[in-house]
């Protein structure tokens, strides 16, 4: 006699940003366990914005984001991606290795 049970995952938000370091391209990954308003922007070690990469409601779920050097014309260093959830604000550091802007 065998007996079942519902087993609930409770998913709960993620981020990843990946490959990190980056050679032009990498991809900022997320999932929201519920809807939300998000912004995710790029700054520079000073703090300055170089660019929003995404600010919209988003619905429950998967997401990627895709943070591309050559399009934003960033060149080879450090940035800062801040990922701004409703009221909650996540930093995370990223390294551009290479850029075709010399």
């Amino acid at each position: 006699m065998s007996t079942s049970r519902l087993i609930e995952f409770n998913e709960v938000f993620s981020l990843n940003i990946f490959p990190n370091p980056y050679s032009t391209q990498a991809a900022i990954k997320y999932f929201l366990p519920s809807p939300a308003r998000v912004k995710i922007a790029l700054l520079d070690m000073l703090g300055r914005e170089v660019a929003t990469l995404k600010d919209n409601q988003d619905i429950a779920g998967s997401h990627t984001t895709p943070l591309d050097a050559s399009l934003l014309h960033t060149r080879p260093g450090m940035y800062i991606v801040v990922f701004m959830m409703d009221d909650k604000i996540i930093t995370r550091k990223v390294v551009q290795l290479d850029s075709i802007f010399n």
